[in-house]
């Protein structure tokens, strides 16, 4: 029945019919709301006080809308946005009325973690082209976080980083911010008169976390910035940035058997020789991890985990990598000497060109049917990557390349081209021809496809999705992070949303098809789910996959049957977000070839006993029982739970100690038990995101056995500073 539903001749078919119009043909959105961006009058210092005579000269932008969880109605508050510019700067002002001031949630946390609590935030996009947009976010604290949008996608992404000044206040009415936003970080067009787009968002977590633009959003549309405010009338900006050079020194002693003592020198450099042009060049970039990667359970996975990227250098442009199939996944360059990049915004064009040498080491995504493994990674790599995109309206049609070149003859280059298609404000295509050669140490080249397309339709109520990917065998995208190889991949995806009054805001029922097979024909895996999804006072989704059939790594197929649910809810300030996930059901053993009963469960808490400290709780718990003979034994328990308690001095200054835990028992192998802890502690002053200092220690016990067991101790210290 599964098949007769949902098999993949019709979807193809309907795929096939959903592309049949010429390809960039964008749907007509109404005008814009048009306002004057007035050249300021008078000086303005950021302190959060917004009476100052200045800002009688802003242009104002007094009419919000709530949308969510109410559908474009007056929001139960008021909120009022100032906009002006002079030679330099950008300033918003942000005036957010709260007849409850008590209630606020304005804790002091680091640096991008402005998430579920009071904030106002402008989503910018200096070169009114619909496609990316700069965030820059406060909260009531003055506390910072800043990112891009990428409309394709539709994510907000907080990793990079741009200068700007903040400050906000709370007073008897509510409380209100100042940003004052240097011209040269913002990536305009040439040419006068300037028009850009801007969209006001305030999030306003009460009993409903509730969302307030300053442009009503219809329930349904496919995009966020076609919705914006236009800003005109923009005159006189600079032509040229300047230079910003960011030297960092790094170091400290590790002590195991023996002590090892480190400095590391680097520093990155980035030039705008026009708003739309950048160059950045880098020597021995640096992670700055001093908040690791978050623990993920490795155990009975079947493909890598992937972790973001955290370097400076690779900000730029970021959301120009994104395609349907990610063939450039930078932390693959795992340890550069050097890097240089140009990227430029001309026109209606984007484009990227990035040249780095990778000492190597690590590990290499090596994909597969069934699964992918870690290879070590050739070493003294020479890496390319380049990307160019054209716009059409909201459409565009864009190219990419990689090329990893090492000793011995290896290579791997990969090459094609993408689209984005909006031929009606419901639908959005997507679709993306890649061919990949690779050669490894001492074997013949072997040379592979990739295709990918997608469709989306999003209405009020109903939303559809069809997705298609081929991938030849011996496609690889070594720069990339492509887990699963030799298969064709379909999908289809459906849902209905209602939209009742009282607890619950939206209820979604949802229903979704997911096949993967060789391309040879056999079935790799699967899987049909019902499910719903909520939304109001508490978030949550409950899923039933009954019959999804997998592949274990011998070949064999299992059918089994279970049950997925998450929850969230932000119940107050002092315990501002909690999310719980869960499984529990049939669960195949991968490296043993059978089918056991598995169980998940998931937490992540935000606890904050005052405004200044906060503590974060995560922890993830795996178990699978298996039949051994005639008994039912467990196979094994993992776990991971990670503990962050942060006290935030000052807007810029914090002191944090982490400490994570991380066991595995294995009760089939004689009863094998790894466990691990590591606690470190850290100081951090941050002027501004490449202006800092950390000094920090590290305890970290391991068993005997493990690859880096022993117990280890680290000193360590981090100072760079940004020159202007």
């Amino acid at each position: 029945m599964m098949a007769m539903l949902f098999g993949p001749r019709a979807l193809l078919a309907a795929l096939g019919l959903a592309l049949s119009v010429p390809v960039f043909a964008s749907a007509a959105l109404p005008a814009l709301p048009e306002l004057v961006l007035p050249r300021l009058s008078g000086s303005i210092t950021v302190d959060g006080d917004l009476g100052e005579e200045a800002w009688t000269s802003a242009a104002s932008v007094e009419r919000f809308f709530e949308i969510a969880p109410g559908d474009n109605v007056d929001p139960p508050v008021q909120t009022l946005g100032l906009l002006a510019y002079d030679a330099e700067f950008l300033y918003v002002g942000v005036r957010c009325q709260d007849p409850e001031p008590a209630r606020i949630r304005a804790p002091y946390v680091e640096r991008d973690h402005v998430t579920d609590q009071d904030l106002v935030q402008i989503d910018l996009d200096a070169r009114d082209e619909g496609r990316w947009s700069m965030i820059f976010r406060i909260n009531p604290r003055g506390v910072q976080a800043d990112g891009v949008f990428d409309e394709a996608t539709g994510v907000d992404d907080f990793s990079p980083d741009f200068h700007f000044e903040s400050a906000a206040r709370i007073t008897a009415e509510g409380w209100q911010a100042e940003m004052k936003i240097p011209l040269s970080a913002l990536r305009y067009r040439g040419g006068d008169p300037q028009t850009w787009r801007i969209t006001f968002f305030r999030l306003y977590p009460r009993d409903f976390r509730r969302q307030f633009v300053s442009g009503p959003i219809p329930r349904g549309s496919n995009c966020w910035l076609c919705h914006a405010l236009r800003l005109t009338d923009i005159i006189g900006l600079p032509r040229g940035g300047g230079v910003t050079f960011s030297p960092f020194v790094a170091g400290g002693a590790t002590k195991k058997a023996t002590t090892e003592r480190r400095v590391d020198v680097g520093g990155d450099v980035k030039w705008l020789p026009q708003p739309n042009l950048a160059v950045d060049l880098t020597l021995r970039p640096d992670f700055s991890q001093v908040e690791a990667d978050v623990p993920q359970i490795g155990v009975n996975t079947r493909f890598a985990l992937f972790y973001p990227e955290k370097r400076p250098f690779f900000m730029e442009g970021l959301d120009l990598w994104n395609s349907p199939i990610p063939v450039v996944y930078t932390r693959t360059i795992t340890e550069p000497d050097w890097g240089a990049r140009l990227t430029g915004r001309p026109g209606n064009s984007s484009w990227t060109l990035l040249a780095a040498g990778d000492q190597g080491g690590g590990t290499l995504i090596l994909p597969g049917p069934s699964s992918s493994r870690p290879v070590p990674q050739p070493e003294d790599a020479l890496v390319f990557l380049a990307r160019l995109r054209h716009n059409f309206g909201r459409s565009s049609l864009g190219t990419l390349a990689t090329v990893r070149e090492g000793a011995g003859g290896y290579f791997n280059r990969v090459g094609g081209l993408d689209f984005q298609w909006y031929p009606t404000a419901s639908d959005h295509a997507v679709g993306q021809i890649l061919w990949s050669s690779t050669r490894d140490h001492g074997q013949p080249s072997a040379a592979g496809h990739a295709l990918s397309l997608a469709w989306d339709r999003s209405m009020r109520h109903l939303g559809i999705s069809l997705k298609l990917d081929d991938l030849a065998h011996d496609f690889r995208a070594d720069s990339g992070f492509v887990t699963q190889t030799g298969v064709r991949h379909v999908q289809a995806s459906t849902g209905y949303t209602l939209y009742p009054q009282g607890l619950l805001r939206s209820v979604r029922p949802e229903l979704g098809f997911d096949e993967v097979r060789e391309r040879g024909g056999a079935l790799v895996s699967q899987n049909l789910n019902v499910g719903v999804a909520v939304d109001g006072r508490v978030q949550a989704s409950l899923a039933w996959h009954p019959r999804e059939q997998a592949r274990a790594r011998d070949g064999r197929l299992f059918e089994q049957s279970y049950w997925a649910a998450s929850a969230r809810i932000l119940p107050n300030r002092r315990l501002p977000y909690l999310k719980v996930t869960a499984r529990y059901g049939d669960e195949i053993d991968i490296d043993h070839s059978r089918l056991g009963t598995g169980s998940a469960l998931g937490l992540l808490a935000t606890v904050s006993p005052s405004d200044r400290l906060q503590a974060e709780l995560t922890g993830e718990r795996r178990r699978l029982d298996v039949d051994s003979g005639a008994d039912r034994i467990r196979l094994f328990t993992a776990n991971v739970a990670r503990a962050k308690l942060t006290y935030t001095v000052t807007a810029r200054s914090f002191m944090r100690l982490v400490g994570e835990w991380e066991g595995l028992d294995e009760s089939e192998s004689g009863g094998e038990r790894a466990h691990s802890f590591s606690a470190s502690v850290l100081y951090g002053y941050r002027l501004n995101w490449q202006s800092i200092l950390y000094l920090g220690y590290g305890n970290t016990h391991a068993p005997p056995g493990a690859s880096d067991g022993g117990r280890q101790q680290e000193l360590y210290f981090k100072l760079g500073y940004a020159f202007r």
